[in-house]
């Protein structure tokens, strides 16, 4: 099914209400939790979903997008049909033109899209700037099995919070669209029946029927009346012309969790905040969705250091001390532990390696895929070091520890 499919992200938005984040930069490309840009979440839900021959629209400042793409994400669509292409201004054929809305950067693309190198059905339609996970096979097995022409994944937010900034939906008990309101002010949000204070949102994530959709943005080219946007004019021309379009509810996606519009300063601001609780709400280091090929910002908490070097992906948690070491790729260091001198090496292809709660270790060199009982002291004892591990002198009477790759604690039981 997925190669039936063509994938395109709208990256194109000025992000005004992000300013001066968005001052030299289209707001896709705001970084985010120190590693991230906020476009990583939507392309990290099409490569965990298989979905890998995609568009990348960019228009407003689009340098540092279109450079962010092609250094982080192109060297990972290596397979056969994959494709991932920016198309900013600079790319564009002579005689297109910037794009005016979202439709009019889909229709502009349509040659593209609709071509017979991809044999695509269905095109999926998605913002760049919206930060969530989803698998997109499970909402275009949906799409199709309602036999849509166009389908909108769909959440519930307070009407506060969708006033003057969401696109509010109401439907039928089949979860047909009946009316799409763009933006309504508090007082006129439709609410869900029997719910006063909640509404039903788009997400900005569409699938489209090729053939249909094509029909209806052709015609909506021609309409000198129409602002060529999705919210405002192609959803109500879809509902007008009887063609069959459904929500989806976000709800049913094996990967639904929170969504976030991070437009806002505000907004941004505690989205990106909530993301270095201990637990966060996005597990950026879910190693079976990971998000791009970076491992996630190291993560510590109520921590001492001195003289250390932590790399991405590393979690320290509460009253652990450590200093004069390194620590590798994705290490787990339990409460209360203490390094001194070591240099724990990580890396999740061999497995994670995990310092124990209250383990005390000095002058330790411990390779990957290790897993330290809590309570462990080394580098302590000479005799009881050397009958277990090789150990190395140093020239001050001390020596070094030497923990190999794969090591099991179980068997000095």
């Amino acid at each position: 099914m997925n190669r039936q499919v063509i994938t395109v992200i709208l990256a194109g938005g000025a992000g005004t209400r992000l300013d001066p984040l968005t001052r030299d930069r289209a707001k896709p490309a705001v970084p985010f939790c120190g590693i991230y840009r906020i476009i990583d979440f939507s392309l990290a839900n099409c490569f965990n979903s298989f979905f890998r021959r995609i568009l990348v629209l960019a228009q407003y400042a689009p340098a540092s997008l279109v450079h962010h793409v092609e250094r982080e994400w192109l060297p990972l669509f290596r397979g056969p049909g994959d494709s991932l292409i920016p198309v900013s201004p600079t790319h564009r054929s002579l005689g297109e033109k910037e794009f005016s809305s979202t439709a009019n950067a889909v229709f502009q693309n349509w040659d593209r899209i609709a071509s017979k190198k991809y044999h695509a059905k269905d095109i999926l339609i998605l913002s760049g700037d919206h930060v969530y996970t989803m698998a997109y096979g499970s909402f275009l097995e949906w799409h199709r099995a309602q036999q849509s022409a166009f389908t909108m994944c769909v959440t519930t937010v307070p009407i506060e919070v969708a006033a003057n900034e969401l696109g509010v939906l109401r439907v039928n008990e089949q979860n047909e669209v009946v009316e799409m309101v763009e933006k309504p002010s508090l007082e006129n949000v439709p609410c869900i029946p029997g719910q006063p204070d909640v509404c039903l949102v788009s997400m900005g994530i569409y699938a489209g029927n090729i053939e249909q959709l094509g029909k209806i943005l052709a015609a909506d080219a021609l309409d000198t009346t129409s602002s060529h946007d999705f919210g405002k004019d192609i959803i109500r021309k879809i509902i007008d012309a009887k063609l069959p379009i459904y929500a989806y509810p976000y709800t049913l996606n094996e990967m639904s969790g929170p969504w976030w519009d991070v437009g806002r300063i505000r907004s941004y601001y505690e989205v990106s905040t909530s993301m270095l609780e201990r637990v966060p709400r996005i597990d950026l280091g879910n190693p079976d969705w990971p998000i791009g090929a970076c491992m996630p910002s190291a993560r510590i908490f109520g921590s001492s250091f001195d003289h250390v070097s932590i790399a991405p992906g590393v979690c320290v948690d509460d009253v652990s001390s450590i200093s004069w070491s390194s620590v590798g790729y994705g290490v787990q260091v339990r409460k209360g532990a203490v390094l001194h001198g070591c240099h724990i090496f990580g890396g999740t292809e061999d497995g994670i390696t995990e310092i124990g709660e209250y383990a005390n270790l000095n002058r330790v060199i411990c390779d990957k895929d290790v897993h330290i009982p809590p309570y462990t002291v080394i580098g302590f004892d000479r005799d009881k070091d050397a009958h277990w591990f090789r150990i190395e002198p140093l020239d001050n009477g001390e020596w070094v520890t030497v923990i190999p790759k794969g090591y099991d604690f179980c068997k000095r039981l």
